[in-house]
């Protein structure tokens, strides 16, 4: 039997983290990974793990072994010494976990992150004086363009008094500027854009809402697509090189944090699908990607069947298989649709983009054209709606394997439980907005319904498939921080003492990760050739740095990815490791 010796046939970038030589620098590593990495019939092992496979036939593993991008054993360390040659690289793992790469099946990396990090990026501001002087200097570095762009702020951080043109035309006062929110839910925009879209006192928006004075003078604030678009439709336009450096970057920052495959949740046009499979015929897109091609409430039904051109497997690692339609707005604004109505609000029960007949006629026929249906629901009124929709399709095309999701579900009332498994509705959740911060609410819907935000387990318990997703950047791209809260319902990093939210509705690691890994494949349609850890499947893979299934639960977000793989090659390795 072949004695396992840990030596320098492992390249100092892999396993720098694990003690080897630290002399060369960072980016003299950097360059015999990836000329390691490109060679053909490069074979690793991985060994001492632990491996949590999402393979419900064998959940755990010691031993990994992956040849050319594919992983062809999975089992003990002593089984996987057979594997081991001269062309072996040996990834000692000492007991780290290792999972398959997470999967984000509710982001918009490039719709609006990309954007972001090409024009104006305000996420991470947290004040109005402090996004005006972004702007300013947006307004400096942009002199080129037509428009002043950027996105990122956040309405909940102006206090009582929202954002209006008033406070742009102090700072633009003679070109056109708007900006979207962190949400993409909101825009802002200066007198100049306003003047440039026609947009006066009798100007109106059928989905949405165009924030007036008590003058009827519109502010300068948009609510929601409809409105918004009046305003945002020309000015978001980049080149294509700021597209791909925008796109690059967006999938680079989701590899740092284990994550391999994603769902674009919200496509507007040709130009992203151009943009997607441009970058994976140049071997440079290092994710797996379902498109959700937008459909528009305010346009016709002509739209639907435009659509079907532009469905199908795009490139290599490119799908456009679902379509997404937002059916409600957000709670922070009151637009998102519910039962019963908001405290303190004249009877308002939020907004429905479409109405029940036209909805039903839409899922019908996007479920013929084959597509899964991707749909945006906050409050418990849309998540029926969209339900009822779903039943009526589901009716009419006798289609078994449909795999449709609805997305977000703050609230589902208790009458709509069951249907999810009945209809094979699939349930996606930003696991990381489970926390007692939802109490904030509070006010506007009373305890009672706060505490039934987020069911996770009574979904699951009554057979719903759960997947997750991050909605980044409306909050962090990171897995691992959504993960504890899936598992606590505590604020990230909270003692066993702190306030929960909701904590009957936490649900085990385990079933956390299987959201993120292998239903999050069968949502996206691929857990054929990636999502667990099983011979003949891709490495699609990421390490961490602790076992996390051996640490408490508020300690899962302190630990960090320390290298992923996207079919059998490092794409993301952590850097503090190098310096070690």
């Amino acid at each position: 039997m072949k004695k396992i010796i840990l030596i320098v046939l492992i390249t100092c970038i892999t396993f720098a983290f694990l003690g080897c030589d630290g002399n060369k620098s960072k980016e003299t590593n950097e360059r015999e990974r990836s000329k390691r990495d490109r060679k053909v019939g490069v074979n690793r092992v991985f060994i001492n793990g632990a491996v949590y496979t999402a393979n419900k036939d064998m959940e755990w593993a010691e031993a990994v072994v992956i040849k050319e991008g594919i992983i062809t054993f999975v089992g003990s360390n002593v089984e996987a010494e057979k594997y081991i040659d001269d062309n072996t690289e040996i990834i000692d793992l000492k007991g780290k976990s290792l999972l398959p790469g997470f999967h984000d099946t509710h982001v918009h990396p490039f719709v609006m992150m990309g954007t972001a990090l090409s024009t104006c990026n305000m996420f991470s501001l947290k004040s109005k004086d402090e996004y005006l002087e972004a702007i300013y200097k947006a307004s400096e570095s942009q002199k080129d363009r037509e428009y002043v762009i950027g996105m990122g702020f956040n309405l909940e951080n102006f206090g009582e008094e929202y954002p209006t043109k008033y406070d742009l035309d102090e700072i633009i006062p003679d070109k056109p500027a708007v900006f979207i929110d962190n949400a993409g839910h909101a825009a802002w925009a200066n007198s100049k854009m306003l003047e440039v879209a026609g947009i006066h006192k009798e100007t109106i928006a059928e989905y949405g809402v165009i924030v007036k004075d008590e003058n009827g003078e519109p502010t300068g604030l948009f609510l929601e697509d409809d409105a918004m678009n009046l305003v945002t439709y020309q000015a978001f336009e980049l080149s294509t090189e700021e597209m791909e450096k925008g796109l690059k970057k967006a999938v680079e920052i989701l590899n740092q944090a284990g994550v391999t495959s994603f769902v674009e949740a919200q496509v507007n046009n040709k130009e992203t699908d151009k943009l997607y499979t441009y970058v994976d015929k140049k071997g440079e897109l290092n994710a797996r990607v379902n498109l959700a091609l937008w459909v528009d409430p305010a346009k016709g039904d002509s739209q639907l069947k435009k659509l079907k051109s532009r469905q199908g497997q795009l490139s290599p690692r490119v799908k456009a298989n679902q379509v997404k339609l937002l059916l409600d707005g957000t709670l922070e604004m009151q637009t998102a649709a519910l039962i019963e109505p908001y405290y303190k609000s004249d009877n308002n029960t939020g907004m429905l983009t479409f109405n029940q007949e036209r909805l039903n006629e839409y899922c019908t026929e996007l479920e013929a054209l084959g597509f899964s249906i991707h749909m945006h629901a906050a409050g418990d009124k849309a998540t029926r709606h969209g339900l009822d929709a779903l039943e009526y399709a589901k009716k009419f095309n006798q289609i078994d394997d449909t795999r449709h999701i609805l997305c977000h579900l703050y609230l589902v009332d208790d009458n709509d439980i069951e249907r999810f498994n009945k209809l094979n509705v699939i349930a996606n959740y930003q696991a990381f907005w489970a926390q007692p911060f939802m109490y904030g609410y509070e006010e506007s819907l009373g305890k009672e319904r706060i505490e039934k935000f987020f069911p996770f387990k009574t979904l699951k318990e009554n057979g719903a498939l759960i997947t997750m997703g991050s909605d980044w950047p409306v909050t962090t791209y990171e897995p691992l921080k959504a993960i504890e809260v899936a598992v606590t319902r505590k604020e990230v990093g909270a003692s066993n003492l702190d306030y929960a939210l909701n904590e009957n509705e936490s649900i085990a690691l385990e079933e956390v990760i299987d959201a993120y890994t292998i239903n999050g494949a069968y949502l996206m349609r691929q857990e054929d050739i990636t999502g667990s850890i099983e011979v003949g499947k891709k490495a699609d893979l990421v390490v961490l740095s602790e076992n996390i299934f051996d640490i408490p639960s508020n300690k899962i977000s302190e630990t960090k990815v320390m290298m992923t793989f996207l079919e059998g090659k490092i794409v993301y390795i952590d850097s503090n490791y190098l310096e070690n």
